[in-house]
């Protein structure tokens, strides 16, 4: 309980930027994939497809059950990310443990708590996300009926409550989306 009140209390500037600058260097890492990872129907053989998925999804899981992340290789992690967060690299080193233990990461790969910090995937409270949403569009929206429609939508969520506005919005998305 005391290390959850220690990474909130530095979150803003310790952990957030940590984990911040490591989300950049995996989005650059993955726009620079060589093309031969992509299948090309035109030259790819099926085995070849069926040989690349295998070492995609070994690769994926020795990524998320491989052995704790070796305290040196955290350590020349720190040296890189300690210039993109402006932080010591000790210090960056200690808070890399830390969001490892407290599992935000594995190596160098950033799981889905920390991919929330960072924006990068939905946050677990969708319902008031979505109201954020509205509001935001409410704030912004010119045409008074549309704003009005907009009022409505929200005042009817609020009325139905986070369980019934949940499944109400997924239900609407899925219709949206021709999911349903």
């Amino acid at each position: 309980m005391a290390e959850e009140s220690v990474i909130e209390s530095t979150w803003s500037w310790r952990e957030l930027p940590v984990l911040r600058a490591l989300y950049a260097r995996e989005e650059a890492a993955a726009s620079v994939l060589p093309a031969s990872t992509t299948a090309d129907p035109s030259v790819d053989t099926p085995d070849d497809w069926e040989r690349r998925g295998v070492q995609e999804i070994e690769n994926l899981l020795a990524a998320v059950q491989g052995p704790p992340t070796p305290a040196d290789e955290y350590a020349s992690l720190a040296q890189v990310l300690a210039g993109a967060t402006g932080l010591a690299a000790d210090e960056v080193y200690r808070t890399l443990r830390r969001l490892h233990e407290a599992g935000y990461l594995v190596g160098e790969r950033l799981l889905g708590p920390g991919l929330r910090a960072v924006g990068a995937w939905p946050n677990e409270n969708t319902y008031e996300a979505i109201l954020k949403v509205l509001e935001r569009q409410i704030e912004a929206e010119q045409d008074p009926e549309t704003k009005s429609k907009l009022r409505q939508l929200v005042t009817l969520l609020h009325g139905l409550g986070r369980e019934v506005g949940t499944s109400l919005l997924t239900k609407l998305l899925e219709r949206m989306t021709g999911l349903a």
